[in-house]
């Protein structure tokens, strides 16, 4: 669980949309539950005025994602702290212009007897719910908040979203098969944005080849024959 497909995918994303804008990258980002600490080190790679702060409440992952932090190329701009985004709340009163965000995916499913693989991968309804309270209290007036979240997931999200005050600026949707969505990669702000940017892409073209526009968001990351 210390790297996935989709979670690259979704950093390689973030990143390229900012490097592609002809405005400088937000000074400041949020690591909301930073796991190892992929997506903030896909994104130092590109972002390189940008400088990242990040949560992660599990001491394995956290310490996992300090060493990494340390060792990468761009340990000035890495900071990582032990902390549940509660604790988190309370002592930051900082407002971060952008946050990323990959959260456990799964609510009412069966859970698996290890109780790490639970918190990675299992969120309750109520729980999400503070967690995007959380989200958007951390968020400045302009930012944008990202995320990766599973179909169904965004699907009960929706339902009460406009209880946090919160509204999707944009929605890429991917499928790993035509017509089957997979993954959503979201931006949501406190602003109500002109229009809801809507876009979807295959992942792969054939079985474990990356559609082109796929390719090109972790071309600088995957090494590729």
């Amino acid at each position: 669980m210390k790297v996935c497909t989709d979670a690259c995918l979704f950093g390689g994303f973030v990143a390229g949309f900012y490097e592609q804008r002809n405005e400088p990258a937000p000074n400041r980002c949020l690591d909301a539950g930073a796991g190892t600490g992929l997506l903030s080190l896909m994104m130092a790679q590109k972002l390189r005025h940008t400088s990242f702060h990040a949560i992660e409440p599990d001491f394995g992952s956290f310490s996992d994602a300090k060493f990494n932090f340390e060792k990468s190329p761009f340990s000035e701009r890495l900071k990582i702290e032990q902390l549940r985004f509660q604790e988190f709340g309370e002592e930051n009163h900082d407002a971060f212009p952008m946050i990323v965000c990959n959260p456990p995916f799964f609510s009412d499913h069966l859970k698996s007897p290890d109780p790490h693989r639970n918190q990675a991968m299992h969120l309750g309804k109520k729980e999400w719910k503070n967690w995007l309270f959380f989200l958007k209290n951390s968020l400045s007036e302009n930012g944008l908040i990202w995320l990766l979240l599973s179909e169904n997931l965004w699907q009960e999200s929706q339902i009460f979203l406009s209880e946090t005050g919160l509204y999707c600026h944009l929605e890429m949707s991917l499928h790993q098969k035509k017509n089957k969505n997979w993954r959503k990669v979201l931006a949501l702000g406190k602003q109500v944005p002109k229009e809801n940017q809507q876009t979807e892409t295959l992942v792969y073209q054939e079985k474990g080849t990356f559609v082109p526009m796929v390719k090109n968001w972790i071309s600088d990351y995957y090494l590729f024959e």
